[in-house]
């Protein structure tokens, strides 16, 4: 005998008459009242929405429980013959008018008892089709519960009082509260799991709103309607940040610092990752402009900087950029320099992180390969356990990029399910060739420095005799000289990784203007805002830039001493400007700029 296949039975007659279920353009309804018979009054269950409605347009229900039913065959199964067998002999006892002896000669003729003729019978009422007396599957249908009614009531009653707070109340504080129920009322408790099951099943759209809360709720369980609609590469791309599930070492002593940031960026139509940004510190503005400048340039200058043999073709100037509600992501130079490129922000809505649903992805696919490296933090502490991730540290923060930019290359040639298939390689390649084949190139920015400028955080200030003051530090330079007590006041940017020299924007670039005293070398600001607590806690009120300078460079000694006992100290060290840029002004000998400069003789008409 051939085995059947599962499928729902044909649809029963639709009886009207109010109580009775139906369905409505797709829509389950229950039938409410009848005006006449070509109007009806439902209610839709999923709304409580009332509406009036022809008759015609009602459907009948599907049945709740499945039954066996053969495919289309040629020749019909031993179940079907069965179930015609039946079909034809139920037909004969609607139609006797001695109802009991039919059924008894029914039986004796289908070889089982009277009750079950009643039983096909009734199914038969319901439904008169040879389908609905194929024989069922064995076992009571799915969702059927053996529990006692009352005490189903007190499930639902717990999870209503105790499972919809907010504080998120554990499965045992409402199975307690069923067992107390189940006292009061003189029934017996239901086991644990039990309660743990039916749990699942009560909670409603309703209840996880008033637990969760609304933007929770909704981010979790609201419908996934169709996302962003993209067809071209770089026409958006979405940004944000996430702190890397690893923690990394010190460059030389080989001891734990802490973990990074990543500021990554990703192609929605391709799923490319455009670029990336790796720092010790939070992420803030400059890391922003560094990771768009990524983004939007050619790769292979940096590769070569940081010694790898990657094949990294994807870059270029976006259409738009997706991201979140950060603070530096709303800096007003942030989004005039995205203006003042054709760069249209496009900001998430506020507790909607389903709307970054790309970069988030992907943030994730990242943080689950970074498990199995050694010193991983994994995604939380319960995960962790007891596995000891600083003595397992042994990736720097040179040694990690590097090795993000081969999981990237390994994702780049990976088969991803939102391509259909294909690669996001293969994706970006088939996207940048012309009609004939021939390969393209996406928009490039013109001048990088002043494109990454541009986002960086920015004073405004009047040029003075002395120079300009920022942060304390005083800069100075002789391009400064056209624009001294000329009443207007200029913009300077200022990169927080290196603060020894700013940056003025005189309308047509950006001219670089160093620190007045640049025996110090480079600094950063974290730096700079240590060493200007430390002044003012030995009771400087304000302190002069020498100050502010031997303040860095005595922090500096106390953490090269400190660096191999103090976490501490090794964090501040990693936080410093990069070692390379610090080095080449370190001598007694250098210049000192802290003295007023002398004014060049120049006729102030030659700069009108």
């Amino acid at each position: 005998m051939r085995k059947a296949k599962r499928k729902i039975v044909a649809p029963a007659p639709l009886l009207i008459r109010a109580g009775a279920q139906a369905v409505l353009d797709q829509s389950s309804v229950t039938i409410v009242d009848l005006r006449e018979p070509q109007e009806v009054l439902v209610r839709h269950e999923g709304s409580g929405q009332l509406v009036w409605v022809k008759a015609h347009e009602l459907r009948s229900r599907q049945p709740d429980r499945e039954r066996r039913v053969a495919a289309p065959q040629e020749r019909p199964s031993d179940d079907e013959l069965v179930a015609l067998a039946w079909s034809r002999e139920l037909k004969h006892y609607l139609r006797s008018p001695n109802k009991r002896e039919e059924a008894k000669r029914i039986a004796e003729a289908m070889g089982v008892s009277t009750r079950t003729v009643d039983r096909k019978l009734r199914l038969y009422r319901d439904n008169p089709t040879p389908e609905m007396l194929l024989s069922s599957f064995r076992g009571v249908r799915p969702g059927h519960s053996w529990l006692d009614p009352k005490v189903q009531k007190n499930i639902a009653t717990a999870v209503e009082e105790v499972h919809a707070k907010r504080e998120h109340p554990s499965k045992r504080q409402v199975w307690l509260r069923v067992a107390e129920l189940c006292h009061l009322q003189g029934l017996r408790a239901p086991h644990y799991n039990t309660v743990c099951i039916h749990i699942d099943k009560l909670v409603t759209p309703e209840i996880r709103r008033r637990r969760l809360g609304g933007d929770i709720a909704h981010a979790l369980y609201a419908p996934a309607y169709a996302g962003i609609q993209v067809s071209l590469p770089l026409e958006v791309v979405q940004i944000d940040h996430a702190e890397i599930d690893l923690i990394v070492v010190h460059p030389e002593t080989r001891q734990s610092i802490g973990r990074p940031w990543i500021t990554l960026a990703i192609d929605v139509c391709t799923r490319c990752v455009l670029g990336f940004y790796l720092r010790l510190k939070e992420p803030d503005q400059t890391a922003v402009g560094l990771c768009l400048s990524h983004a939007c340039s050619p790769k292979e200058p940096w590769l070569k900087a940081i010694g790898s043999s990657a094949d990294y073709p994807m870059f270029g100037l976006m259409s738009a950029v997706h991201w979140d509600n950060a603070k530096e992501f709303l800096a007003k130079n942030v989004r005039a320099q995205c203006q003042r490129y054709g760069i249209h922000v496009n900001q998430r809505p506020v507790r909607r992180p389903h709307w970054g649903a790309f970069i988030e992805r992907y943030i994730g696919t990242l943080m689950r390969a970074l498990h199995m490296l050694p010193g991983t933090t994994f995604s939380s502490p319960g995960e962790r356990r007891d596995y000891p991730s600083e003595k397992r540290a042994s990736f720097t923060l040179r040694e990690l990029e590097l090795w993000i930019v081969e999981e990237i290359q390994k994702y780049h040639h990976t088969q991803h399910d939102g391509l259909h298939g294909e690669t996001p390689a293969m994706a970006w390649c088939r996207l940048f060739k012309d009609e004939q084949g021939k390969p393209t190139f996406p928009p490039m920015v013109g001048d990088p420095r002043s494109f990454y400028i541009g986002f960086l955080p920015s004073e405004e200030r009047l040029v003075q005799t002395s120079g300009v003051s920022i942060g304390g530090v005083r800069y100075w330079d002789s391009s400064l000289t056209p624009f001294i007590k000329t009443g207007v006041k200029r913009t300077f940017h200022y990169d927080q990784r290196d603060m020894s020299k700013i940056y003025l924007d005189d309308g047509n670039g950006y001219i670089d203007i160093p620190v007045i005293d640049r025996s110090i070398g480079a600094f950063s600001a974290y730096e700079l805002k240590a060493a200007r607590s430390e002044v003012r806690k030995a009771g400087g009120a304000r302190a002069s830039t020498k100050m502010l300078f031997e303040a860095v460079a005595r922090q500096r000694e106390i953490e090269e001493e400190a660096v191999t006992k103090s976490k501490a100290a090794r964090v501040s060290q990693a936080k410093r400007a990069p070692r390379s840029e610090r080095s080449a002004a370190t001598t007694k000998e250098s210049i000192d700029y802290s003295e007023v400069p002398t004014l060049i003789d120049i006729s102030w008409e030659d700069f009108q």
